[in-house]
Protein backbone atom coordinates (compact mmCIF):
# COMPACT_ATOMS: atom_id res chain seq x y z
CA UNK A 1 0.00 0.00 0.00
CA UNK A 2 1.14 3.37 -0.78
CA UNK A 3 1.18 6.47 1.12
CA UNK A 4 -1.38 7.64 -0.87
CA UNK A 5 -3.54 4.97 -0.48
CA UNK A 6 -2.94 4.68 3.27
CA UNK A 7 -3.95 8.17 3.79
CA UNK A 8 -6.99 8.21 1.94
CA UNK A 9 -8.10 4.34 3.33
CA UNK A 10 -7.57 5.22 6.81
CA UNK A 11 -8.08 9.25 7.41
CA UNK A 12 -8.44 8.76 11.41
CA UNK A 13 -5.45 7.14 11.73
CA UNK A 14 -3.48 8.07 14.93
CA UNK A 15 -1.02 11.60 14.21
CA UNK A 16 0.74 10.86 17.42
CA UNK A 17 2.08 7.80 16.24
CA UNK A 18 1.38 7.30 12.16
CA UNK A 19 -0.93 3.97 13.02
CA UNK A 20 2.34 2.53 14.72
CA UNK A 21 0.59 2.31 17.98
CA UNK A 22 3.80 2.41 19.86
CA UNK A 23 6.91 5.03 20.65
CA UNK A 24 10.43 4.47 20.57
CA UNK A 25 12.72 5.81 23.21
CA UNK A 26 16.53 6.05 23.43
CA UNK A 27 16.96 6.74 27.51
CA UNK A 28 18.40 4.85 28.45
CA UNK A 29 18.37 1.93 26.17
CA UNK A 30 16.16 1.74 23.47
CA UNK A 31 12.56 1.36 24.52
CA UNK A 32 9.18 1.32 23.65
CA UNK A 33 6.09 2.41 24.94
CA UNK A 34 2.32 2.28 23.73
CA UNK A 35 0.80 4.81 22.54
CA UNK A 36 -2.38 6.75 24.25
CA UNK A 37 -4.13 5.62 21.03
CA UNK A 38 -3.93 2.09 22.52
CA UNK A 39 -4.25 2.50 25.91
CA UNK A 40 -7.99 4.21 24.50
CA UNK A 41 -8.42 1.08 23.35
CA UNK A 42 -8.56 3.23 19.68
CA UNK A 43 -6.91 1.54 16.58
CA UNK A 44 -4.22 3.60 15.62
CA UNK A 45 -5.00 2.66 12.02
CA UNK A 46 -8.59 3.61 11.42
CA UNK A 47 -9.63 5.64 14.57
CA UNK A 48 -11.99 3.28 15.77
CA UNK A 49 -12.72 3.31 19.70
CA UNK A 50 -13.06 -0.19 21.44
CA UNK A 51 -12.06 -2.09 18.61
CA UNK A 52 -9.15 -3.74 19.94
CA UNK A 53 -9.05 -7.42 20.73
CA UNK A 54 -5.29 -9.25 21.80
CA UNK A 55 -3.63 -6.48 19.85
CA UNK A 56 -5.97 -6.95 17.10
CA UNK A 57 -8.43 -4.82 15.53
CA UNK A 58 -11.96 -6.13 14.82
CA UNK A 59 -12.80 -3.59 12.44
CA UNK A 60 -9.47 -3.43 9.41
CA UNK A 61 -7.60 -6.28 10.47
CA UNK A 62 -4.56 -3.84 11.94
CA UNK A 63 -2.24 -5.89 13.62
CA UNK A 64 0.53 -4.95 17.00
CA UNK A 65 2.93 -7.69 15.38
CA UNK A 66 2.49 -6.81 11.36
CA UNK A 67 5.81 -5.00 10.32
CA UNK A 68 3.59 -3.08 7.57
CA UNK A 69 0.78 -1.71 10.18
CA UNK A 70 1.96 2.10 10.47
CA UNK A 71 1.81 4.74 8.33
CA UNK A 72 4.20 3.64 4.67
CA UNK A 73 7.05 5.81 5.22
CA UNK A 74 7.08 6.57 8.31
CA UNK A 75 8.68 5.05 11.18
CA UNK A 76 8.08 3.86 14.82
CA UNK A 77 7.99 7.62 16.75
Amino acid sequence: MTREEYLRIFPGYCKKCEGWGLHKGFRPTVHFRECECMQADTCPRCGRENALDLGTCRVCGWNVDDKERGLPGSKVV
